[in-house]
């Protein structure tokens, strides 16, 4: 990798190149870096993360997040890996630091914006796409336990943050519509998987069923699954929610938000993984974030009161920002898009929780071959905990009248 790299870890030659370049416009020159791979198994499914340090001559530190796509075939051919990087890219360079830029002309408090981490450079080159960015571990930003149900706190900042984030869109979409559809042509419009991923959800839908313990319950699924997983890409369809659409995050799954603490209370978050934004329905993220990241308990306290303070958040900054939301976002079409929309929790929950809960060592294997997708690769990732929290979501679509 270079004479001053002190690490087993070796990377591309064309990475070093832009790390070094990075370093030298940070002013930390003649560095020794260090390289660690930044995630475990389980945390990233279509890139490789590595975190690579840099001590400069007069004590001066800096940390990057390094990136790389996957170049294996089976995951190519089933994942649209190239499509993926270039919108996160193109998330991260452009429309991320408009939307952040927009927040300041309209003089928002700092309390009230969202944030991102930092964006150095990227590779489009297929088969090397990379994204170089800043490492939110320095500023003290951290995963959450993947395998444990937010609390009140996590809930309530997640919700806060998606609703700042999509008045932001909102904002852009009214005051310079031009713009906002030039973003939104390089966002996801609608869903995007290969065959694998969709026999995957048949085998998901028909397996789902044994793990519900109430009779009552399993009828009122049965009679509804079918009927959502028809609909699962008019979930994701940008026209499905016109004119009342906005950009989403679109994969708002627990590891995609990191915190930071102040002793035991959590004082921020961020948002990464921009791979899957796109235009859609709000309540798409708020349904994945409701289903998958909580459990029956919390939703039994906080359901109705995280929908009011998801749009009270969107109905405050779309306001202070100098927008209408009855004409951005009405609260009737709010309360429209949840009875229509929700059920996308429904289909997250069964795709995402058994994976999410899974130990990092029985984790889906993304190289495995379509002709060996059957029945055992869902039940394999089923553990007790999964089951569990899976009736809690049954139980609760039939008790929110969602199904």
């Amino acid at each position: 990798m270079g004479e001053n790299v002190e690490a087993p870890i070796v990377l591309r030659d064309d990475l070093v190149q832009i790390i070094n370049g990075v370093f030298k416009d940070e002013n930390v020159e003649s560095a020794s870096m260090e390289v660690s791979e930044a995630s475990g198994k389980g945390d990233n499914y279509l890139g490789k993360l590595y975190r690579v340090k840099a001590s400069g001559k007069h004590g001066k530190s800096i940390s990057i997040i390094v990136k790389c796509a996957l170049d294996a075939k089976l995951i190519r051919d089933n994942f649209p890996v190239e499509i993926l990087y270039q919108r996160e890219i193109h998330a991260y360079s452009k429309m991320l630091p408009i939307l952040y830029s927009l927040q300041n002309e309209c003089h928002l408090p700092n309390k009230e914006k969202f944030y991102f981490a930092k964006y150095y450079d990227s590779i489009t080159e297929i088969e090397k796409e990379t994204l170089f960015i800043g490492d939110l571990a320095v500023e003290g930003y951290k995963m959450y336990n993947r395998q444990k149900p937010f609390d009140r706190q996590h809930l309530e900042l997640v919700v806060k943050n998606l609703a700042r984030f999509h008045a932001t869109s909102f904002v852009l979409k009214q005051k310079n519509p031009t713009l906002f559809d030039q973003f939104s042509q390089k966002v996801g419009r609608k869903m995007e998987y290969g065959d694998n991923i969709g026999m995957f959800m048949e085998i998901a839908k028909k397996k789902c069923f044994d793990t519900i313990e109430s009779a009552e319950i399993r009828q009122r699924v049965e009679a509804n699954l079918e009927d959502f997983m028809g609909k699962f890409d008019g979930y994701l369809d940008y026209k499905t929610a016109e004119p009342y659409n906005a950009i989403c995050h679109g994969d708002c799954w627990i590891n995609n938000f990191l915190f930071k603490y102040e002793g035991d209370k959590v004082t921020d978050m961020k948002f990464i993984d921009w791979q899957v934004v796109r235009l859609a329905s709000p309540i798409t993220d708020i349904a994945y974030v409701m289903f998958s990241s909580t459990d029956e308990q919390l939703r039994s306290n906080l359901y109705t009161s995280s929908l009011d303070l998801y749009y009270n958040t969107l109905d405050k900054n779309i306001n202070m920002m100098g927008c209408n939301t009855a004409e951005c976002y009405p609260l009737e079409v709010f309360k429209d898009q949840i009875k229509s929309t929700m059920p996308f929790g429904l289909i997250s929950a069964i795709l995402l929780l058994p994976t999410v809960l899974c130990n990092a060592e029985d984790t889906l294997d993304m190289d495995i071959k379509p002709e060996d997708v059957d029945q055992s690769v869902y039940e394999n990732l089923l553990s007790k905990k999964s089951k569990d929290r899976l009736n809690g979501v049954f139980r609760d679509m039939v008790s929110y009248g969602i199904i």
